[in-house]
């Protein structure tokens, strides 16, 4: 299937090597026992998902956007339709409905199809938004009618400290009480500045805008068989295609969509016109593919929220829900601890050399911690990390030296704790074992 050019899911080869250790962590994650608690979790945040929205079109009104018309899946083989006989299964036993449909069920839904599929599933409760744009305009003017304020700048990093948090962006830094991450597949950087990373890849979706045929469809329409997805929205018909793995910043290959183009034609008779716009989109997804919600490790006044894969549009008011809980000190009714960030994949890592001279020259109330006597927060995360002989570095050391006390001291590990002294003089920083090991 990777190696598929027309597979619905492609990965370009100059980016397998850095895909291949997510990609062993996705293939862990499939196993029976580990799906099985997968969807326990994301039941519990997805039920609430169409409350979620009404309650949220009761405060801002979109005329006509969500459409509640259910999603049909169909297949032009009966091969392929017993083949996702167990996901079906597994779909109805965690409680949604799922209605299974013959020839000419099929028909009555969508009687513009093409007369090639004998098989379908609906899922009658699903809804879809037909601009999603729009939806998303029309919630952030209501936050600024009612004193938000919004700013477009480019943030850099964030620094949490004590009880309050700043905000390092191109123009200048901002100090809030809180601060939620919640920036899709741009979410890592953000993570890392503050001593941690999560696996957060970028699966990457391609669709076309085509024009609205004369006879078109009525709701999201899948072909199983090709994963082509076709979906009637105000601005034409959109045909969306697989997965491809390439990197974040990669740029995008919209040949992987002009290749499927033909199958989108082939389930609709009536004539569909050349693609009117094209687009790129970045599904921010974990090995595990639940999103992380929660406070960030060492840093509870930073709350996390991303890594929803497909279905972030889904499950946003319901996280921002839980989010809004976390921010006010509420207790959430969700039981967090699938979603939490401290997962086992979450890894926390030392700063690097830059920062800890900015750390140490940086000042700030000494405090001990594991009998280690340290200053500022990014010196308090490597004292508790310290678990290695602690060589002496000196900026005036010969380069090989002092790329060997990085790596002694960053990559070795011991179960001893010791005692580590932090201090500045002149343009000489040690690091001096208290203790023989």
């Amino acid at each position: 299937m990777l190696l598929s050019r027309n597979g619905p899911v492609t990965i370009r080869p100059s980016y397998f090597p850095s895909a291949l250790p997510w990609l062993v962590r996705l293939v862990l994650a499939t196993r029976w026992s580990k799906i099985e608690r997968t969807a326990q979790a994301l039941l519990s945040l997805s039920r609430n998902a169409l409350l979620a929205y009404d309650r949220l079109l009761d405060i801002v009104p979109v005329a006509n956007v969500i459409h509640d018309v259910g999603k049909l899946t169909v297949y032009s083989t009966e091969a392929a339709f017993q083949a996702g006989a167990t996901s079906r299964r597994f779909t109805v036993e965690k409680g949604m409905a799922v209605d299974l449909l013959d020839r000419d069920g099929i028909y009555d839904l969508e009687p513009h199809l093409a007369p090639m599929f004998s098989r379908g599933v609906l899922q009658p409760h699903s809804r879809f938004v037909s601009n999603p744009r729009r939806l998303i305009e029309t919630c952030v003017e209501h936050v600024l009618a009612h004193g938000g304020e919004m700013r477009q700048v480019a943030v850099t990093r964030i620094e949490s400290r004590g009880t309050s948090c700043t905000v390092v962006t191109d123009d200048g830094s901002h100090r809030f009480d809180s601060v939620v991450v919640a920036c899709g597949a741009w979410s890592e950087p953000l993570c890392r500045s503050l001593g941690f990373s999560v696996p957060l890849e970028s699966e990457r979706g391609y669709h076309l805008v085509l024009p609205q045929p004369d006879q078109s469809l009525r709701r999201p329409t899948l072909w199983a068989e090709h994963y082509i997805n076709l979906c009637p929205m105000e601005d034409g018909l959109r045909m969306t295609i697989g997965v491809e793995y390439a990197g974040r910043d990669a740029p995008p290959d919209y040949s992987l969509a002009y290749r499927l183009l033909g199958y989108a034609r082939t389930m609709l008779p009536s004539p569909v016109g050349k693609p009117q716009s094209e687009w790129l989109g970045l599904r921010p997804s974990l090995p595990a593919s639940l999103p992380v919600l929660g406070p960030a490790p060492g840093h509870p006044n930073v709350i996390l929220a991303f890594g929803h894969n497909h279905i972030g549009l889904t499950l946003g008011p319901a996280t921002g829900q839980v989010v809004a809980d976390l921010v006010s000190g509420r207790t959430s009714a969700l039981d967090l601890a699938p979603f939490a960030p401290t997962r086992s994949y979450v890894r926390q890592f030392s700063p690097t050399r830059g920062e800890i001279l900015d750390a140490v020259s940086g000042g700030g109330q000494h405090c001990r911690i594991r009998g280690a006597c340290c200053v500022s927060s990014a010196a308090k995360r490597l004292a508790r990390r310290a678990r290695t002989r602690a060589p002496v570095f000196s900026t005036r050391q010969h380069p090989l030296s002092r790329a060997a006390f990085f790596v002694r001291f960053f990559y070795h590990s011991s179960p001893v704790t010791t005692r580590i002294k932090f201090r500045r003089t002149g343009a000489v920083l040690s690091f001096r074992q208290a203790a023989k090991m």
